[in-house]
């Protein structure tokens, strides 16, 4: 079932991506670009998670331990840079509606500063990813393991471990992140930022609700596969 539903979300991110990329008008608008850029990470996740479930079902175990590593890697990859890209959009969008607040003239990113902007998120979620994946000679506090049979993942084992995995690798990968969205939430409803009519709150609201994904989806995920008891 998993795999399935990874196989059928993997199809339709892509059909969107490709959706936007290729339409100029589509393209031409910087926070289209950054769903684009949202869109690779959680692309990445479903497509690598339905093979690695389907192989796995047709072998009645897990394929191999790299099969295992490369699994550790391509979730953290996928938290890490869905959770860091929500927090480049919901930055934008603060200061979109701080400006409209304060009457001054908003000037979106450009094309290319989106860009370097996914660049470096999706360079620093990689490296994340391959923190746990590293020969064990090195003595990194994580190292990868199935948690609960289903999902080899980063864990910790030991007390020390225990320490950088919560006060340092999960922050890294997600509860930073985390903490920042619902920071800029807290302000906008606080002070009243959001737009009373128009077309400025119908695409404010449209951002929020992918921004909401990160609760939706990645929190329970982070809680059930990251710290889950063993």
């Amino acid at each position: 079932a998993i795999g399935t539903t990874s196989a059928v979300v993997a199809i339709f991110v892509t059909f969107v991506m490709a959706s936007i990329l290729l339409s100029k008008k589509c393209r031409s608008q910087s926070f289209n670009l950054y769903l684009v850029a949202l869109m690779i990470p959680d692309n990445t996740f479903s497509f690598f998670c339905s093979i690695a479930c389907f192989l796995s079902v047709a072998a009645g175990h897990w394929v191999s331990p790299s099969m295992c590593r490369f699994q550790s890697w391509f979730a953290t990859f996928g938290v890490a840079g869905n959770s860091w890209m929500t927090v480049a959009i919901v930055k934008e969008l603060h200061k979109m509606l701080r400006s409209a607040r304060r009457c001054i003239r908003y000037t979106a990113p450009t094309s290319m500063s989106v860009a370097k902007q996914a660049a470096v998120v999706l360079l620093y979620s990689a490296f994340c990813g391959c923190i746990a994946i590293v020969p064990t000679k090195w003595n990194i506090p994580v190292r990868t393991e199935a948690q609960q049979g289903y999902a080899c993942v980063p864990l910790e084992y030991n007390v020390g471990s225990s320490v950088f995995y919560f006060l340092v690798f999960l922050p890294m990968i997600n509860l930073l992140p985390l903490m920042y969205v619902t920071y800029v939430l807290y302000d906008i409803w606080k002070k009243s930022l959001l737009p009373k009519r128009g077309q400025r709150k119908v695409f404010t609201l449209y951002m929020l609700r992918i921004v909401l994904v990160m609760y939706a989806w990645w929190l329970p995920s982070i809680l059930f596969i990251f710290m889950a008891p063993r």
